[in-house]
């Protein structure tokens, strides 16, 4: 016996099928202990009656404790294939081997493992160590310390999680719980998915849903919270999706509050219904519907305003908008700051660009200059306002070869006149087409103004280049029709010179022709007034 001990842990089964030899011949008894790789796998008394006494108790109908040693199957058709110290006590419970395990109720299942006990209506553990499969159908697939407590919740495996809610699962990971209704947490440690078909990926110590906030979900990241209805996070750290329908892709310490989004960055705040911060850093979307794209520090604060980027940016206007830049404010309502540095657009549909513009009117459009020291303001309504220091220059046709200039430092436009962009130059005749030109007086239509000027049809038969024609059919309400005739005015300036030189030139033909009969005149009589005057 001595030599067979030694060899317990190589060859065990053939020690006992050898031991159950030598009994049959002897009438000796003895306690055997059967160990594999130091783990005890069968212990019993091995006796010249009964063979090998394992102290498995069968005393369920129908009930099998087929091997191991110390097992009880004391429920009805219960089974224990064997290990140590297992209990099927359950109608048709099977225990399948490991030690202390139990699996005490209709139908339940441990498959092996250690101290493991599946206690509810057809629950299962597969094994691993000291899981509880409490739960109606509850399943716990394997690892430590795992509890699945409600009907139909599931486990996968991992260590020290929890699915206690109705068709909860866990999938793995460590200290995650599963307590909404169709719940999961899938992995990481330490994260909750608490509402009711709320989901948590992954990470570390997330949380999605609460008591009243379902189908919320956090994907990944550390420290995230989604417990709104429908919310989610995407990942990240530390961000919080605290409204119905609201979402945040990832980033740090962002918060998204009802039916709001913000993208990712650092500290942005989407807190009026259906906002949206992009990125960036520092940014709040308080506005309903107000939208920050990126940049730092940027708020929109009006109904529907928007803020492109920047840095420290206002929209606070309704509908108002502030394309970038630098502390830029747009307050009034539909106004717009397109980007710049230090601009305000105050006034409803007012406009403020450059620098330190400030368009203070309703309707008002102010642009300024780089080199601007001061605010450049506008002073009414509707006003057209623009500092340009280098001057500035209007073309009307796709090559640049016809508009006005205002030069800098000057009051008045120019047009353009290169004589280096003119081909076929011929002097133009002026003088003898006045006849047919007239100037007149007359009151506006619209708001009654009287005024000068010339009838623009009139002008067209005599002077046509400078006239802009329109359509001649029907009645027009404003200069606004597109069949508006309109003249240019500045060139009647041209041909009213051409007109002077063309009469100058008549009177100093005139002027040559009364010198000659003066001439004629004092040859024969140069005593008289005139003669003596010349």
């Amino acid at each position: 016996m001595g030599r067979w001990a030694n060899n317990l842990t190589k060859a065990p089964y053939l020690l006992l099928f050898v031991l159950l030899i030598s009994i049959g011949i002897g009438t000796a008894s003895a306690l055997v202990t059967i160990t594999l790789a130091g783990n005890t796998i069968v212990q019993g008394t091995l006796t010249a009656d009964n063979y090998f006494d394992t102290g498995n108790t069968q005393t369920g109908l129908d009930a099998s404790a087929l091997g191991g040693s110390s097992n009880t199957a004391s429920g009805a058709q219960s089974t224990v294939g064997g290990g140590i110290g297992n209990t099927a006590s359950g109608l048709r419970s099977t225990v399948g081997g490991g030690q202390v395990n139990t699996a005490s109720i209709f139908h339940s299942t441990v498959g092996g493992g250690l101290g493991n006990t599946a206690s509810a209506d057809r629950a299962t553990v597969g094994g691993g160590g000291t899981n509880t499969a409490s739960g109606n159908q509850a399943t716990v697939g394997g690892g430590q310390f795992n509890i699945a407590s409600d009907a139909f919740s599931t486990v996968g495996g991992g260590g020290s999680n929890t699915a206690s809610g109705f068709l909860s699962t866990v999938g793995g990971g460590a200290d995650n719980i599963a307590d909404g209704e169709s719940s999961t947490a899938a992995g990481g440690i330490g994260n909750n998915a608490t509402g009711d078909a709320s989901t948590v990926g992954g990470g570390e110590g997330n949380t999605a849903g609460k008591a009243f906030g379902p189908l919320a979900t956090v994907g990944g990241g550390k420290e995230n919270t989604a417990n709104g209805t429908r919310s989610t996070v995407g990942g990240g750290g530390f961000n919080t999706a605290s409204g119905d329908d609201s979402t945040i892709g990832g980033g740090t310490n962002n918060i998204a509050r009802e039916q709001s989004t913000v993208g990712g960055g650092n500290f942005n705040t989407a807190s009026g219904d259906f906002s949206t911060v992009g990125g960036g850093n520092d940014n709040k979307a308080n506005g309903t519907q107000s939208t920050i794209a990126g940049g730092d520090v940027n708020k929109a604060n009006g109904t529907r305003s928007t803020v492109g980027g920047g840095a420290s940016n206002k929209a606070n206007g309704e509908i108002s908008t502030v394309g970038g830049g630098a502390a830029n404010t747009a307050s009034g309502i539909g106004s717009t700051v397109p980007g710049g540095e230090l601009n305000q657009a105050l006034g409803d549909y007012s406009f403020a660009a450059g620098r330190q513009a400030r368009a203070s009117h309703d309707g008002s459009f102010v642009w300024a200059d780089s080199g601007s020291a001061s605010f450049v303001e506008s002073t009414a309504d509707d006003q057209f306002t623009i500092q340009a220091a280098g001057g500035s220059r209007i073309f009307s046709n796709s090559v640049s070869t016809t508009g006005v200039l205002l030069a800098p430092n000057t009051n008045a436009w120019g047009m353009v006149s290169d004589t280096r962009l003119k081909d076929n130059i011929s002097e133009y005749s002026v003088l003898d087409k006045l006849d047919e030109y007239r100037a007149v007086e007359f009151d506006w239509k619209a708001g009654g103004n009287h005024d000068v000027g010339v009838m623009a049809q009139e002008l067209q038969s005599i002077f046509p280049e400078v006239v802009n024609t329109g359509s001649s059919e029907g009645d027009i309400a404003s200069a606004a029709d597109p069949g508006v005739w309109s003249v240019q005015y500045s060139k009647l300036g041209a041909l009213a010179l051409q007109a002077i030189k063309e009469q100058q030139t008549q009177i100093d033909e005139q002027n040559k022709l009364i010198d000659s009969l003066i001439d004629i005149i004092c040859a024969d009589n140069p005593d008289i007034q005139i003669c003596i005057e010349n």
